[in-house]
């Protein structure tokens, strides 16, 4: 079992999460932590006890003399694909970049192609399939107690970027990664918010058509039945998943709800939890050579049905996959001024990490 020479880049808030598992997980030694704000670096490395940890703000020179073999990208969305790149170019075999992907489609295609073209394993954090709800869920679909899978209904926050790139990629996991054939969706761009820079609508809704016909519909906004979830509809019943309680689920024979209970944490502590399993499901396939549970090719599939349903907004269409656009369609709409409030000025000074 190798040990593996561990770097962050970007020590803030969601970087703390990669620090907690690498703090947890005895195949790594944290070589090298870098922050544009020194000091969060240096509170990293004293509360996670990272004490061989080199700190610095220049990410490049951390990695010219650290040399890792596993990098965490903790940044602000847009950084993602210059990062990656210049991580890729000083020799890094294996990255670990927070989600969302990218802020267009072509970024995304782009930041995969950088992993190909290296020959390098690139991951990106969708932790919630690591939760033990979530987990759970896929067991009991998987015993075939309730039948085959039939329909799915997803509730997402809000900003179905950045919070429903775990719905979408949930779906996915529940669906044995089946591709989706095709996409329509609407959003509400009445008024918007930015969310790491990035613009992002009020609420929008989606129906996805898979392709061994499972289909799904995405609830994203404030009005909603659910604040995060998915509930599933399958032929001998229904699970029905919160992110934030216990999941339960019944047998249409029995007519009764039965609760499969969890430790009651607090939701930091259950993401960080997820983030241990996954950092160790990531080191597991580094060994053994396996694709990682979040592995690119499965985070390109999320990705991508989220920019089709922004496409389906703009087109006033059914979208079929594969995407022929590499731009944001809501991005493009509001720099035209074709949906939305007058196009909002970007934030002054640089990204932060996240």
């Amino acid at each position: 079992m190798k040990q593996r020479r561990v770097a962050i880049i970007g020590c803030g808030r969601i970087g703390k999460m990669h620090a907690y598992a690498y703090a947890r997980t005895p195949r790594v030694d944290v070589v090298g932590l870098a922050d544009v704000q020194r000091a969060r670096a240096e509170e990293m490395k004293a509360t996670y006890g990272f004490s061989g940890a080199a700190v610095g703000e220049d990410y490049g020179a951390m990695l010219r003399e650290q040399r890792p073999d596993l990098v965490s990208i903790c940044l602000w969305t847009p950084l993602h694909l210059p990062v990656v790149r210049d991580v890729l170019a000083a020799g890094v075999r294996a990255v670990h970049c927070e989600k969302p992907m990218a802020p267009t489609w072509g970024e995304a295609q782009d930041l995969a192609a950088a992993a190909r073209a290296a020959g390098a394993v690139l991951t990106f954090n969708h932790q919630r399939r690591f939760l033990p709800n979530f987990m759970k869920a896929r067991e009991l679909l998987a015993s075939g107690r309730f039948g085959a899978l039939q329909r799915m209904e997803a509730y997402n926050p809000a900003n179905i970027l950045d919070w429903g790139t775990h719905i979408m990629d949930l779906l996915f996991s529940f669906n044995a990664e089946n591709p989706v054939r095709w996409v329509m969706g609407q959003i509400d761009a009445r008024t918007t918010a930015r969310w790491f820079s990035i613009e992002f609508e009020f609420a929008a809704e989606a129906f996805l058509r898979f392709e061994n016909g499972v289909r799904a519909v995405v609830h994203s906004g404030d009005d909603k039945e659910i604040n995060m979830g998915i509930r599933l509809h399958l032929e001998k019943g229904i699970i029905e998943v919160p992110a934030e309680h216990d999941l339960r689920a019944i047998e249409f024979a029995r007519g009764q709800w039965e609760t499969f209970t969890f430790p009651a944490v607090p939701d930091a502590d259950r993401n960080n939890d997820a983030e241990v399993r996954a950092v160790a499901n990531l080191l597991d396939a580094l060994d053994s050579g396996a694709e990682p549970e979040l592995g690119v090719a499965r985070a390109l599939r999320a990705t991508e049905a989220i920019f089709a349903v922004y496409e389906s907004a703009r087109r006033r269409a059914r979208i079929d996959l594969p995407l022929a656009t590499r731009d944001s369609a809501f991005l493009s709409m509001r720099s035209a001024g074709v949906i939305g409030p007058a196009p909002a000025a970007p934030p002054p000074g640089p990204a932060a990490a996240r």
